[in-house]
């Protein structure tokens, strides 16, 4: 819970204290805390800590309630742990506001390999701003999961063309998300182009284009204001 984020950031930041009087700080690499219900106050904690800290390798925190705010001051931290390979904070609610702000952070980051951001409501605006920051570095990139985050078509193709470059690419995750029939075979098609057909994971999953879903559900609203004036 968030007292208990906070308990354990209190006692990191102190362990750091004491061991650098003893001239050997506290070098944490991983730190793992899946749905431990931190929310934005108990990942507010632990992002000071890990500003202190400066060391992690790989941070996985999924399933945390943690929202915009939270996101946002994890991403200001992990821009101090330069040596960061895995970033997995799979479904937290990002929404545009904290992917723009995680994705200003990868610039600065040169060791990533992981990024897992799936179900974490990033948005076709929060997906572009990512793809920038793949597009301008992250060289040694294995692995990017952007599933059920709500993005359009548009932005999806902005992701897949950031990846053109990126030679260690092994698995992109874009299920779940709204790009129909015709944006799936775009994307695969683009990917092949590359020579990175064997990439892309399955879009089994895919929610259509929001077009075709709007369409329904007023057909739907249509259909149940006539059964209520028939009544």
């Amino acid at each position: 819970g968030i007292g208990g984020g906070k308990i354990l950031a209190g006692a990191l930041k102190e362990c750091h204290r004491k061991s650098t009087a003893q001239g050997k700080p506290l070098a944490l690499k991983v730190f793992m805390a899946g749905r431990n219900r931190l929310e934005n106050d108990g990942a507010t904690a632990l992002a000071e800590a890990f500003t202190v800290i400066g060391t992690l390798e790989d941070v996985h925190m999924p399933q945390n309630g943690i929202n915009h705010p939270g996101i946002t001051a994890l991403a200001e931290a992990f821009a101090v742990n330069p040596l960061l390979r895995v970033i997995n904070l799979n479904d937290n609610t990002f929404t545009e506001k904290g992917a723009v702000a995680m994705a200003e952070t990868l610039k600065k980051l040169r060791q990533v390999e992981t990024i897992n951001f799936g179900d974490c409501l990033v948005r076709s605006e929060g997906a572009v701003a990512i793809a920038e920051a793949v597009s301008e570095g992250l060289h040694k990139l294995k692995e990017l999961n952007l599933a059920f985050c709500e993005i359009k078509i548009d932005a999806a193709l902005i992701v897949v063309g950031a990846t053109e470059d990126k030679s260690e690419l092994e698995k992109l995750d874009l299920n779940g998300n709204c790009f129909g029939e015709e944006g799936c075979e775009q994307l695969q098609d683009i990917l092949e182009g590359f020579n990175m057909g064997e990439v892309l994971g399955s879009l089994s999953d895919d929610d259509g284009e929001d077009d075709e879903e709007e369409e329904e559900e007023e057909e739907e609203e249509e259909e149940e204001e006539e059964e209520e004036e028939e009544e």
